[in-house]
């Protein structure tokens, strides 16, 4: 028990060596000591987000990024996004490495040129041993307008192809990447939302046809009749 003094003996006529004639242990006497108190559990920190105060390049259909310092649980409520034009949010916060870098799908596209805040709310997030977030935070920032992109390209150098592949790398070299295929977000669920029907969350309006689908159902490989097809605007070549 902390603040405790404590004495450890032994019987050195038990403590014998083994190469071949045994030779006692020499008493090395008692041992004195003093047991301390573990340290305090510091509290988690926030250690970064996607987006960053004040970013205005967020991407439509991105996900949001929250890292802390140690793994942490998040419970309902510990992440919130509000936005003044988008609709349709629905976060739905994961982490794959035990707690530490969570992404949170934000269930829609947000609206070109929108005005939103990340809010990390620290009451509903506690490291392992039941400490709670040291401090939230809101993030303000604003959603990419894809019809000006004039600020995002605006360090891009023309002078060379060296320099074009090379200022070109230092813009899209922080972006996620996701998969054409496979589990979580893929070029499907990109689409899904990107294409989402304005009057029902659960259906797209197909850009090559104009016509309306059931997400997910309609997918081209899921079954027969007419169904919508990802290769018309992400070709996978």
């Amino acid at each position: 028990m902390a603040g405790e003094s404590c004495d450890l003996n032994f019987n050195a006529a038990l403590v014998l060596d083994t190469d071949g004639t045994p030779d006692a242990l020499t008493d090395p006497g008692t041992i004195h000591f003093a047991v301390i108190a573990p340290p305090p559990n510091e509290a988690p920190t926030l250690v970064s987000t996607v987006p960053t105060q004040s970013a205005t390049n967020f991407p439509s259909a991105g996900d949001l990024k929250a890292v802390f310092s140690e793994p942490v649980t998040a419970s309902a409520g510990a992440f919130a996004l509000s936005c003044t034009n988008s609709s349709g949010i629905v976060l739905t916060p994961s982490s794959s490495d035990g707690g530490i870098n969570w992404t949170i799908d934000t269930g829609t596209a947000l609206v070109a040129g929108d005005s939103c805040q990340f809010s990390i709310v620290a009451a509903f997030i506690h490291d392992l041993e039941g400490a709670e977030l040291d401090a939230g935070n809101v993030i303000a920032f604003n959603v990419l307008d894809a019809g000006n992109v004039g600020a995002y390209y605006e360090n891009v150098n023309l002078s060379s192809p060296e320099q074009l592949r090379c200022s070109l790398h230092e813009i899209i070299k922080g972006h996620t990447v996701y998969p054409y295929s496979g589990s979580g977000t893929s070029s499907w669920s990109i689409l899904e939302i990107a294409q989402e029907d304005p009057n029902n969350s659960n259906r797209i309006i197909d850009v090559y046809r104009n016509r309306s689908y059931a997400k997910g159902s309609d997918r081209a490989g899921q079954g027969g009749g007419i169904t919508y097809n990802r290769e018309h605007t992400w070709p996978n070549s």
